[in-house]
């Protein structure tokens, strides 16, 4: 969070002073009924979720600063950006109207309408608190969250963060106590300042995907990419959160439903992974030890284990860089999964395990295909729910 905030004030810039902050993969969703107010359809993110969570924090922080000064610039400004966070902004205001003296009382996986972002399931609730807070009280101070969701989320750290940066800026030009006129102008210029630097300033380049594509292959792709590109293996000045590799798991197996409705999708996340894995192994390194040890299980007494095209990319980059760089050790364990998923989806397609041919030159084999072209939708889906099922009971025994 230190580096967006100093990126964004005073980050390398290009011939226009624009920060190159990366880049956002969307795909409007065909399957999802529901609209926004213009009638458009949802976006899905296939990648940039940080990013844009990162930006919307940052814009919140500005607006709950920007709504404890006073003058009539100040209006302006919050509704400016406002209209950042809220796909009604007006909606949000009247929610606040009512909230005014209660206690805060969004739920777990709880959907704010009006907000413009919808996060995954788990990070919704600090980042609708973080996004709203300021919604209810003149004071910030006085909405903040229960201690222990603060003490746990990125999201409400990330912007407890921006609060402080943004505040010490202010109070830098004329200090905390300074009410007079001139005081409150700098200050405001200020925040103006900051705004637009943060909302003009910070460059993402949107990729929209248009053409009708498998989204599952689309996401795999860019997470494989993320993890094993030459360019992963770089120095990287603004990491984003590494994933371990229960994440990447995850992902490949929800991945499976990447065409269905938003609403569909949730459903089978929450009723597949969240419940029977995350609720019970919430701790990422736990959960990958549980799934390593089925899947050694599963494999106990297989005489030729399959070994996917991943899994030898993920030797490869381990021999040339013995000393791994963070994220190549939850890759290799991701890659023994992906292998055995592979292994599972090639058995349902009724093809022999993917062993490694170290004299092959030429790819001559036929059914060495994409992991997401293996089998049907319908196929897909029975296997990825027939592994999840058993990954669920071996964690509910204890394995």
């Amino acid at each position: 969070m230190g580096g967006w905030f100093r990126d964004c004030v005073g980050g390398t810039r290009d011939h226009l002073g624009v920060h190159n902050s990366g880049n956002v993969v969307v795909k409007r969703s065909e399957a999802e009924a529901e609209a926004d107010d213009e009638g458009k359809a949802a976006w899905i993110v296939i990648d940039g979720q940080q990013r844009l969570t990162t930006t919307s924090l940052l814009v919140a922080s500005l607006r709950d600063a920007a709504i404890k000064e006073e003058g009539a610039r100040r209006t302006k400004l919050v509704r400016k950006l406002e209209r950042v966070l809220y796909t009604d902004a007006e909606a949000a205001r009247r929610w606040g109207r009512e909230e005014e003296g209660k206690k805060r009382a969004i739920e777990e996986g709880e959907d704010v309408k009006f907000c413009r972002l919808l996060p995954s399931f788990y990070d919704r609730r600090a980042f609708f608190v973080a996004v709203t807070e300021g919604l209810a009280a003149r004071s910030v101070e006085d909405a903040r969250p229960e201690e222990d969701l603060e003490r746990s989320s990125l999201q409400l750290r990330a912007k407890r963060h921006f609060d402080v940066q943004i505040r010490r800026r202010l109070d830098s030009l004329c200090g905390a106590a300074d009410a007079g006129a001139a005081a409150r102008r700098r200050r405001q210029e200020e925040l103006e300042s900051l705004s637009h630097l943060a909302l003009h300033k910070m460059g993402l380049t949107l990729v929209e995907v248009q053409n009708r594509v498998n989204l599952a292959q689309v996401f795999l792709w860019l997470q494989e990419k993320t993890l094993f590109g030459e360019a992963a293996l770089l120095f990287n000045p603004s990491p984003g959160v590494d994933f371990s590799a229960a994440d990447l798991e995850r992902n490949l197996l929800l991945a499976s439903v990447a065409g269905r409705s938003l609403s569909e999708q949730e459903r089978f996340y929450r009723e597949k992974w969240l419940e029977p894995l995350e609720g019970r192994c919430p701790d990422p390194t736990e959960l990958t030890v549980r799934v390593s040890a089925y899947v050694e299980e599963s494999l106990s007494g297989v005489a030729t284990r399959s070994v996917s095209a991943l899994e030898e990319t993920v030797r490869t980059v381990r021999k040339r860089f013995p000393k791994p760089k963070g994220h190549l050790d939850h890759a290799s364990e991701y890659a023994k999964f992906y292998s055995f998923y592979e292994w599972r989806l090639r058995q349902a397609a009724m093809l022999p395990p993917r062993r490694v041919d170290k004299v092959k030159e030429k790819k001559e084999q036929e059914d060495d295909k994409d992991l997401t072209e293996l089998v049907d939708e319908a196929t897909l889906s029975r296997v990825t729910e027939s592994v999840l099922r058993e990954l669920a009971e071996f964690v509910a025994k204890g394995g």
